[in-house]
């Protein structure tokens, strides 16, 4: 069935530690006799799709993660006192160079473009030539995380602020099939844009003094001899009680959520033929260690939505296919 697909571009999401997701949906996309002819990525997806369209093989990259445990982790974390970033990122520059040398991107097996954004302007970057190290370190840089790319008088950090899941970056190599690999976040967005109504807990006007007094005297209630030494007045991450997100929390929830957002905008402007939504709940956006977990995700979720999508794909389906490819040629 996957003949009938002709030549397909298949377009990764970034998702930092999720992302990683990306290198099972090629691995299912193998295994269904489907060989990308073209690959866009952005971020963690500009990694894998990179290292795959330079040769490295599913296995290759899986034996690759499978010796990243936290100590190998901790040593590709160079920290530095660069405004506006915590990580240098030469140590993972390093680390893509050895993999694959200093190839261009002219020059790789399969056509491969990846997203940046000029953080100055704003302006959105479609990678298809040059260093294809240079590439990938710029699409990977999150903004306050990896030092930015200086480039073109500008700087350039992670694709994902704008171009999450790079479809249109495809367009050009005009392919018949357009596969979109998407990270979901937690919780899927929703569009519900009614007023709801916010509870707040109600202020506390116990005066600071009663309040010390209270807890120092760790009074015995005279009904049940029950402590209430102000419990209440108890931090919230200590007791685990409605503990405010932490700042790790806050950060991969916005980075996820920006990340998806952009991802549905590409998908209503390119129109692809079919879109993998891989749920990576599991795995927290920082967790690089748990690589080989989030292969096996993107891998088993992916073979279930081509299964699908194939198992649709037939004669009967065969002049709508062939309208959208001629759209696409537009």
């Amino acid at each position: 069935m996957a003949r009938n697909l002709g030549t397909v571009a298949v377009g990764l999401a970034g998702g930092a530690a999720k992302g990683l997701g990306n290198l099972g949906a090629l691995k299912a996309l193998e295994e269904r006799g489907i060989k990308p002819a073209y690959i866009a990525g952005t971020s963690a997806g500009a990694l894998v799709g990179g290292l795959y369209a330079a040769g490295k093989s599913v296995s290759e990259l899986e034996e690759l993660l499978s010796g990243l445990g936290h100590t190998e982790i901790m040593k590709l974390i160079d920290l530095t006192w660069a405004r506006g970033s915590i990580v240098a990122g030469r140590n993972v520059e390093e680390l893509i160079r050895d993999l694959v040398g200093d190839i261009q991107i002219e020059d790789l097996p399969i056509p491969f473009t990846a997203t940046a954004v000029d953080i100055t302007t704003g302006e959105g970057y479609h990678l298809n030539e040059g260093s294809l190290v240079d590439a990938i370190r710029a699409s990977i840089s999150v903004p306050g995380v990896f030092e930015p790319v200086a480039a073109n008088g500008g700087y350039l950090v992670d694709g994902g602020v704008r171009m999450n899941m790079p479809l249109e970056a495809l367009h050009r190599y005009r392919p018949d099939t357009l596969i979109g690999i998407n990270i979901r976040p937690r919780t899927a967005a929703t569009y519900d844009w009614k007023l709801t109504r916010i509870d707040r807990e109600p202020v506390d006007d116990t005066s600071l003094w009663e309040r010390l007094t209270s807890r120092l005297m760790k009074r015995d209630s005279d009904a049940n001899g029950e402590k209430i030494a102000a419990g209440r007045f108890r931090s919230r991450k200590r007791n685990g009680e409605n503990s405010a997100p932490g700042t790790a929390y806050l950060f991969s929830r916005v980075f996820e959520l920006v990340m998806y957002e952009a991802s549905q905008a590409e998908v209503e402007r390119a129109a692809p033929d079919l879109v993998v939504d891989i749920d990576m709940e599991e795995i927290e956006v920082w967790e690089f260690w748990r690589g080989l977990e989030a292969v096996e995700l993107g891998y088993r979720q992916t073979g279930e939505a081509l299964d699908r999508f194939l198992a649709k794909h037939g004669p009967t389906d065969w002049w709508r296919t062939r309208a959208r490819r001629m759209a696409r040629r537009v």
